[in-house]
């Protein structure tokens, strides 16, 4: 369930994601989105990495290997929704403007992604599907 404040969280997490650096299962998409929501409501969406090594790029794309984002996300966050009905707070997977498929955070007006150093924007239009946090 959201946080009476979850907007609140919500910008000062994004605001302190800024300066943090490309690390695998530190500062990479999918962390960045886990953390949002974990951030902003009572979840613990972190159980989207247990088993495996984040930490290690190989190891990940070792489990993302015949898997896709969406697949992989689903694990954890049940069924996507249709990209419509994703509003500020929820998390989106969409394309970036190099082709990969990254999980973002809407943030009402745009997406947001994990980038080198900090957060890129993602437009809305580029997203596909998403899933609500409650």
């Amino acid at each position: 369930m959201r946080y009476p404040d979850w907007q609140e969280r919500f910008w000062k997490e994004l605001e302190r994601a800024t300066t943090r650096k490309w690390q695998w299962g530190v500062h990479d998409c999918v962390s960045f989105g886990t953390r949002m929501a974990d951030v902003i409501s009572d979840s613990d969406y972190a159980a989207l990495k247990a088993g495996t090594n984040w930490y290690d790029s190989k190891d990940v794309a070792k489990l993302l290997h015949g898997t896709d984002l969406t697949t992989l996300i689903s694990i954890v966050l049940g069924s996507p929704m249709d990209r419509r009905f994703v509003q500020h707070g929820d998390l989106m997977i969409a394309t970036d403007s190099t082709g990969q498929q990254v999980l973002t955070v809407h943030d009402g007006q745009q997406l947001l992604a994990a980038d080198l150093v900090g957060y890129k924007t993602v437009p809305v239009s580029a997203g596909r599907h998403g899933w609500r946090i409650i």
